[in-house]
């Protein structure tokens, strides 16, 4: 691949990133569509209660995959295919190990993660059904999710698109089966989301190591721990944008059951699910720009790093400014959809379109996020993952239902963003000016 055809990739990257970002994000909105229409509101909260747990599982493939295929972008925009393919083998290997250390380790300490999360009496029984399928086969969701990104940085963006909507089709219909004709209540819901995923696992393994055209012996001995490190460092900036709506969750979880009860809870899952299915888009936008970032800065064209960015933040501000307007007009029915109460649909009627707001906001974020680990400034963009869940919007969560209620908390999510934009201005005009420096010390040096 050169410069030149890379330059011309931003659609060929964006759109397939978009819908498999997507398609990966809608298995718990699918999970909870089936559990609010055949379970009803204690339905609901329990999923939403226990929905982090999941996430952490989804945020350690995440991390592994991604911080590994940006050191595959970088070696190939390198020309260095050696050490592309190693890079691939050691994440594959990471990956597996990872599966067996995070199953182990979840199903030992989960009773204490539900209690801690907040489900007590029957929400708690319903909770531990779930989440305990979804970890026994965590692992299946940790390959297909760590197998994405290095599917997508071979440049097999539709295959990656292709491989979770068959997963997605696969669960809407095993969640149908097993929850609307069999019964099988939150059990269910999770064994359809294990199954679906398992196939995606096994699909993505067969498309990158077994059939004909990449078939590769991978042995234990070829596991790099300095690799896996590195992978892993560059990757805690992805782990953080999964995880971080997930560690917000557990804060808004407390405050609306302090503020509205179990009631605000399950019209917060709702709120949630919209939400946060919404926001894989914009993660997706991110991702698709990865490896073309990654590329340009392994070839040396910080000028064609910046315009992915450019093009990247004017995408999504269309992007969220479209789903605002759809969100208002559907305001008054989406908590219907979900199976939820007459009461709970009021408050998300309100608190929907407040934090909407954020669709603007957030992908400035995000993106900014991506750019930094993407071009190996991992430490910038650690710094923008994590300020967030532990700092900035655990304040806001506090502080504003203190004046607001219980609209305190949906404002609270614009706010955080709004916030950590100016931080990711000031980041960057900062390492802009560094870097411009040096270039220009060299040219100095050169004369």
């Amino acid at each position: 691949m050169t410069v030149e055809i890379m330059e011309k990739s931003f659609f060929k990257y964006i759109i397939p990133a978009i819908v498999s970002t997507m398609l990966g994000g809608l298995y718990i909105v699918v999970d909870g569509f089936f559990i609010g229409n055949s379970m009803g509101d204690i339905g609901l909260t329990a999923i939403n209660l226990i929905y982090p747990v999941g996430t952490l599982i989804m945020a350690a493939a995440v991390m592994l995959g991604m911080g590994g295929s940006v050191i595959m972008s970088i070696y190939l925009g390198e020309g260095n295919i050696e050490g592309f393919n190693k890079a691939k083998n050691n994440t594959f290997i990471s990956l597996i190990l990872a599966s067996i250390i995070l199953t182990a380790l979840l199903f030992l300490l989960k009773n204490k993660l539900i209690v801690l999360l907040g489900a007590e009496g029957e929400v708690f029984h319903h909770a531990d059904a779930y989440i305990t399928t979804i970890i026994l086969g965590g692992g299946f969701q940790i390959i297909s999710f760590g197998s994405m990104p290095i599917i997508r940085n071979l440049g097999k963006t539709i295959h990656a698109m292709s491989f979770m909507g068959l997963g997605l089709v696969t669960n809407i219909i095993l969640d149908y089966l097993f929850l609307i004709v069999f019964k099988l209540e939150m059990f269910g819901a999770a064994l359809a989301t294990i199954t679906a995923q398992a196939i995606v696992a096994l699909i993505s393994v067969y498309y990158l190591f077994i059939r004909k055209k990449n078939r590769t012996k991978i042995k234990l001995s070829d596991f790099n721990l300095s690799m896996t490190k590195r992978a892993m460092q560059i990757g805690l900036s992805p782990f953080g944008m999964v995880m971080a709506p997930s560690l917000i969750v557990i804060f808004n979880n407390w405050q609306c059951i302090k503020y509205g009860g179990y009631l605000g809870t399950t019209a917060y899952s709702v709120i949630n699910y919209i939400y946060g299915s919404i926001i894989y888009l914009f993660e997706g936008v991110a991702e698709g720009c990865q490896p073309m970032i990654s590329y340009f800065k392994g070839a040396c064209k910080n000028d064609l790093m910046k315009k992915v960015l450019k093009k990247g933040l004017l995408f999504n501000f269309i992007l969220g400014l479209i789903l605002i307007i759809i969100v208002f007009i559907l305001r008054n029915k989406l908590g219907i959809l979900f199976g939820a109460s007459i009461e709970t649909n009021d408050i998300i009627s309100v608190g929907l379109p407040i934090i909407s707001i954020a669709f603007i906001l957030q992908p400035i974020v995000r993106l900014g996020t991506a750019y930094f680990y993407s071009s190996g400034e991992s430490i910038y963009s650690s710094i923008l993952t994590y300020i967030d869940p532990f700092v900035v919007s655990p304040i806001c969560i506090m502080i504003l239902p203190l004046f607001f209620n219980l609209n305190g908390i949906w404002i609270a999510v614009p706010s955080s963003q709004f916030i950590l934009i100016l931080l990711f201005i000031i980041i960057f005009y900062a390492t802009n000016k560094r870097n411009n420096n040096a270039v220009n010390k060299i040219a100095y040096q050169n004369e």
